[in-house]
């Protein structure tokens, strides 16, 4: 690669470095001990996509250089907590973020505006931002096998929302806001709720489940799982009350 302009730019993450150099044949030249040259606006300008899988990244370190990234992939590493950086990304449209160490989607989501896919698959996440109702664009919404509890009541406010994947997670309750989702098209639920630790009316949550199966499309293991399992318990509580 020829450097007609050239920048100095510090990557704390080795291994991300080596991501960028497979993915874009780079041939980066080291200067010092976490300093490296590259190609700048032509380079970084022209990047639509990124993806770093199975890298073990800790964490993106300079990341909002890429202006005009339309796809990030960080599936596989060991992400524990968001770089600040990722919110400059002003034109995400897909996150891809499955399989980290993530225990908490920070508030500053909102700032994706234009995120139509958002992928959380495989993190230890207990709780979503309330702020997440500002991604109105989000299409994509994967969430399964994670932790959660309960998801805000502001959910209903992703009104082009599609699919939304809740498979394997320890919810407590539904809002039933759920059900003014009028472009979904897909919901999964399988292993869904944690049926110990209810901390919702049981009729309710029942009314909730029951119109969400009426009116949206369920996979049939999750059509299985509510009419096998959650069901049966909650029909059983309603009626000790």
């Amino acid at each position: 690669m020829k450097h007609k302009k050239q920048m100095k730019l510090v990557f704390k993450d080795e291994n991300f470095v080596e991501c960028l150099k497979w993915k874009y044949k780079l041939e980066f030249i080291e200067i010092d001990e976490g300093w490296l040259i590259i190609s700048t606006e032509e380079f970084i300008n022209n990047i639509k996509e990124i993806e770093c899988k199975c890298y073990e990244i800790n964490n993106i370190v300079w990341i909002s250089m890429f202006k005009n990234l339309e796809v990030l992939v960080l599936e596989e590493n060991q992400i524990e907590e968001l770089s600040e950086e990722i919110w400059d990304l002003k034109n995400l449209k897909i996150l891809d973020l499955s399989d980290n160490q993530i225990k908490e989607l920070p508030k500053e989501i909102w700032k994706l505006e234009k995120l139509k896919e958002l992928y959380l698959w495989w993190n230890k996440i207990k709780e979503l931002p309330k702020e997440i109702w500002n991604l109105t664009k989000l299409e994509y919404l994967g969430l399964s096998s994670n932790q959660l509890q309960r998801l805000p009541k502001e959910i209903w406010n992703l009104k082009n929302l599609k699919k939304l994947y809740l498979r394997w997670n320890k919810l407590q309750e539904l809002p039933k806001e759920i059900g003014k989702l009028k472009n979904l098209e897909d919901i999964f639920l399988e292993d869904a709720f944690d049926l110990d630790n209810l901390k919702q009316d049981p009729k309710e949550l029942l009314d909730i489940l029951k119109r969400l199966e009426e009116n949206y499309k369920f996979e049939i293991r999750s059509k299985e799982y509510l009419k096998e399992k959650v069901y049966p318990v909650l029909e059983k509580k309603i009626k000790k009350e």
